[in-house]
């Protein structure tokens, strides 16, 4: 009986750890639902959900990849744990200027007339690749914060509970995803039903996420870059407690995205044009 309650102390033990690493996980899967639902809502409607699970697989291949990988770092090259988030932070934050450039500069009015089914296989395939990307930076970051709540903890800990938060960010993130790119079907549903009210709110509703999620899933990608950045630099940490109160944090970490974002798009773009000529 003494190894049966030992079993159930050490399990308990495991779901308490398993808990605080998921809530503190919760600000950056917020993040990614905005970036990844923003992304994601640019398919044809009969093509939402099978690219839905196109992104999920890709999204737990690179859980199965990054576990690993950040698991030996953190104990046998720590130092370099730091480069690679800041890495991370910056091509977010790129990423999120990138479509504030296009936005205002390369915006064009598009016809409207029907794409032939060989250019949306071509783009549809892109928009997953692009999304897989984004995905593979933000699961860096998920899972250096599921693994920064359990350092002290036995190794063998360690992988169980930062395989557990890794798998379970996924399902939630692309599950309410899902939930969110289907409002509009919801809707409908519920309108056949007789429920008209609820379901022209649903349709409504799911017209203005488009919309809004554009707008914030780029906001996020500078609040998590310069997040990143405010944390990890010292010099960035000091100016952000010292002149920013807790309120306005948030503030400078978009700030400080957007600043990195240009100063990234700004190089990439050089380079561009350099390779070019």
């Amino acid at each position: 009986m003494t190894g049966f309650f030992a079993i159930l102390k050490q399990v308990g033990a495991l779901a308490d750890d398993t808990s605080t690493a998921i809530k503190n996980t919760a600000n950056i899967l917020s993040d990614d639902i905005a970036v990844t639902a923003e992304q994601s809502s640019n398919f044809r409607a009969s093509r939402e959900l099978p690219v839905i699970w196109e992104i999920t697989k890709g999204s737990f291949l690179n859980k199965i990849i990054i576990i690993p990988i950040i698991l030996l770092l953190s104990s046998y090259l720590p130092s370099v744990i730091v480069p690679i988030l800041l890495l991370g932070a910056t091509y977010l934050s790129y990423e999120g200027y990138e479509k504030v450039h296009e936005y205002f500069f390369e915006h064009e009015q598009e016809s409207h007339k029907e794409i032939e089914d060989e250019i949306n296989a071509a783009e549809e395939k892109q928009n997953i690749k692009q999304t897989i990307q984004t995905d593979f930076i933000l699961s860096i970051e998920v899972v250096l914060i599921a693994l920064s709540s359990v350092m002290d903890s036995p190794i063998v800990e360690k992988v169980i509970i930062v395989t557990i938060v890794s798998f379970l960010a996924t399902i939630g993130v692309y599950g309410i995803v899902a939930l969110i790119i289907r409002l509009d079907d919801i809707g409908m549903w519920f309108a056949g039903k007789g429920y008209k009210r609820v379901g022209a709110s649903l349709v409504y509703t799911m017209g203005f996420l488009v919309k809004a999620l554009a707008v914030i899933g780029t906001i996020a990608m500078f609040l998590v870059g310069g997040g990143i950045y405010a944390h990890d630099i010292h010099l960035l940490h000091h100016l952000q407690t010292e002149y920013f109160q807790n309120t306005f944090f948030i503030l400078f970490d978009a700030l400080l995205g957007l600043i990195i974002g240009v100063i990234a798009f700004f190089f990439i773009s050089l380079f561009k044009k350099l390779r070019t000529k």
